[in-house]
């Protein structure tokens, strides 16, 4: 889903969970949020089409590590990133 001026802003949800052997991370479920910003979406921005940038922050936090609910937000993670295309 992208809202804003031209799309520039993206807002992103994402409920996952995964399944396996103990040693894989077995039984973990969680949620994965993500809000990017794409400046040069148009064909106004300088360099376009060829030069492309996403600016974002993820963030995912743990209901269950390992089929344990009690202390799986200590896995919790902020991920910032810029991705630079050509």
């Amino acid at each position: 889903m992208a809202y804003g001026n031209n799309n520039r802003v993206v807002l992103t949800g994402q409920y996952f969970t995964s399944w396996g052997s103990p040693a894989l991370a077995a039984d973990t479920n969680g949620w994965i949020a993500e809000i990017a910003y794409i400046p040069f979406i148009t064909s106004f921005s300088p360099g376009w089409p060829w030069f492309n940038t996403r600016i974002g922050l993820q963030y995912t936090w743990y209901e269950k590590v390992n089929g344990v609910s009690a202390g799986a937000s200590s896995n919790n993670t902020l991920f910032a990133y810029i991705w630079l295309a050509m």
